[in-house]
């Protein structure tokens, strides 16, 4: 697989994507992240498959199956979301985590045992174009039901 990798502090699994918000709706997003996180709980995913998106030229690692507690956060950020008037993508919820971009052709991703990673929170990241790739500074985040994980993935 050829590509180029992201630095490995941008590595993250999207929840929901939002896209280009203004500063004054930043408290209105902060709640419905924060109402989400206590609708779950700690959980470990497994990443378990890997391929690439062709059109894109992604190459992904990702989670056959996704636990309920992340299913119930993902649903919880996509309602309040909604409610906000803000527009989010309705297709099922496939986790998984970008591992290089503008890949010319697919490479083998083959698996032992799988990866599992941990999730103690979760995040909302503004996302801006850097030298090397996008760049994400975290905005805020929430402990998944009341943890104290430091391990998060995206809003």
């Amino acid at each position: 697989m050829q590509g180029r990798a992201p630095l490995a502090a941008n590595l993250h699994l999207t929840l929901v994507f939002v896209g280009d918000i203004s500063a004054r709706e930043l408290p209105s997003l902060s709640a419905v992240g924060k109402a989400a996180a206590a609708a779950g709980a700690p959980l470990s995913l497994n990443l378990d498959r890997g391929g690439m998106f062709r059109a894109s030229g992604i190459a992904w690692i990702g989670a056959s199956s996704s636990p309920a507690s992340l299913l119930r956060v993902v649903q919880s950020l996509t309602a309040g979301l909604w409610e906000l008037g803000i527009v989010v993508d309705l297709r099922e919820f496939v986790p998984h985590i970008t591992l290089a971009r503008r890949c010319r052709r697919a490479g083998a991703i083959a698996f032992d045992s799988p990866i599992v990673w941990p999730i103690g929170r979760i995040a909302l990241y503004a996302s801006e174009a850097g030298v090397s790739g996008p760049e994400y500074r975290e905005l805020d985040g929430w402990a998944l039901g009341g943890s104290t994980g430091r391990d998060s993935v995206t809003l």
